[in-house]
This record gives C-alpha cells, sequence and structure tokens, in this order.
C-alpha cells in the first residue's frame, strides 16, 4: 500500500528525448541525445576520487542531505524558474495531486566530492515557514517540486497513469527550479561534469545502489518511480562503483 506520511507529497517534470526503460522491466538502457545546449557529461576530463566514498544516504521528511544553503535563493526557485506562470508546458495549482500519479526520485549533486542538499520548496510559489524541516503549503504548486532537503523530487500528475510510467524529463525539472547548467557547470558550481543514473531492480523497491554513467545528455533522462540521478562537479568525482546507495522513505 501507498505511504502518505500523512502530509501531501508533491511532483516535478522534464523535457523528451528517448526514455530509460521502465524501471519494473529490469532493462538499464542509457539515456538518448538531448537538446542543443543540454547538459553534457565531461568524462575524459575528470580523475577519479582516490579512496573516497560517500556515507549510504536515507531519507525522510525534513532531512538535509548534503551542505545546505549552497544556492541563491536557499529556498525556491531561482528567477528564471516557476514563479506562477506556465514552465515548459508546467502549470502551478493551488493543490498538490495526493492519490494519483505520484512518483520520487533522488537527485544527488557533488561538488569537488561533497554532497549538497537541494533547496526546499522548489517548484512552490510563496512556499510558507517549513515545519520541521518540512514544507507543506505554498500559494501554488508545480507538478515538480521539493518538500524538504532530504534530495528527493516529487511529481506528482491528475492521471491515472501506472506507477511504472515514466513522463517526466530531468529537463523540466531543471526548468522549473530554473537552475543554470553547462557541460562545464550546474548553478554556481563550477567544473567538469560527470553523470550517473540508477535504477531500482522492482517496482516499490526502495533502496537503490547500481549506478552507470550517463554517456548523452542529462536532459534526455526521463525519470522513472526511484530512479537516481548523480550529478558529480569538479576535476575529482566518485566512480559509479563508489556512489552511496540512497534508500527511499516512501513506496513509489
Amino acid at each position: 500500500m501507498r505511504q502518505l506520511i500523512g502530509r501531501p507529497l508533491v511532483l516535478l517534470s522534464a523535457l523528451a528525448a528517448v526514455a530509460l526503460v521502465s524501471c519494473n522491466q529490469n532493462n538499464g538502457a542509457a539515456p538518448g541525445t538531448g537538446s542543443a545546449g543540454s547538459l553534457l557529461p565531461m568524462v575524459s576530463r575528470g580523475v577519479v576520487a582516490p579512496n573516497a566514498t560517500l556515507s549510504p544516504i536515507g531519507t525522510y521528511p525534513g532531512a538535509v542531505n548534503g551542505e545546505a544553503n549552497m544556492y541563491n535563493p536557499a529556498r525556491g526557485d531561482y528567477p528564471d524558474g516557476g514563479h506562477g506562470q506556465r514552465v515548459n508546458g508546467i502549470g502551478c495549482f493551488p493543490t498538490m495531486v495526493l492519490n494519483e500519479y505520484h512518483i520520487h526520485f533522488f537527485l544527488g549533486i557533488v561538488y569537488h566530492k561533497k554532497l549538497i542538499a537541494l533547496p526546499s520548496a522548489l517548484g512552490m510559489v510563496d512556499p510558507a515557514k517549513p515545519v520541521n524541516g518540512w514544507t507543506d503549503y505554498a500559494k501554488c504548486f508545480y507538478r515538480i517540486h521539493t518538500h524538504d532537503s532530504s534530495n528527493i523530487v516529487h511529481l506528482e500528475f491528475k492521471s491515472t497513469l501506472p506507477y511504472s510510467a515514466a513522463v517526466i524529463p530531468v529537463k523540466k525539472v531543471l526548468d522549473v527550479w530554473g537552475v543554470n547548467h553547462t557541460s562545464d557547470s550546474f548553478g554556481p558550481f563550477k567544473g567538469p561534469i560527470h553523470m550517473f543514473y540508477g535504477l531500482p531492480s522492482q517496482l516499490g523497491e526502495v533502496k537503490v545502489d547500481h549506478f552507470k554513467p550517463v554517456t548523452k545528455s542529462l536532459d534526455s533522462i526521463i525519470i522513472h518511480s526511484h530512479e537516481v540521478v548523480w550529478v558529480e562537479i569538479g576535476p575529482d568525482y566518485y566512480r559509479a562503483s563508489q556512489l552511496p546507495s540512497v534508500t527511499f522513505y516512501m513506496e513509489y
């Protein structure tokens, strides 16, 4: 049965290209080619971080996973992101979608081997003050948003799609946030980009611990339930085998 943790959970969106194969089919197909100017990996320019790992990541409502307040603004979207207007086909609505298509993915940003916490209240307009690190109220909600800095992004749509469906590209998530990204930068962080992704072995599995390189565009990844996407910035980086496991606190 789906767990709602006693609160509404929220959503997320992105741009299309070639999708990863559905997570409940165990086909880890590599992402397709993205749009011009999309975030591309620079694997040939990096140096593998020697003898280094990150600790396994557990998530819970209100968690802060990584160094906080590294973005400006520290809460909510950048000026180029969502502030009530429609963004790349994604609207802002007065309520969240609770009982229909509602999945979650983990976006891990690592800068010079340090995990960076995502801002809370991404995809929310005029968010209320958080309670125990969790933001539940806002003037309106995009179908892509964060409630806390656990690095879990919520994707919600008023639809009867199965949880195995993957309908949101990462591009739309980044557009709602409004974060600028190139092959040599991600928001305020400058350096070569290395990217990895991981899928659960079956629908409903809450722990993901195996990752593969993204060899095309990050923007091209179509998000699945409990997918983990890593963006590493800097000349030194973690190999796929060095990246930590991620445990989700909700079923879907």
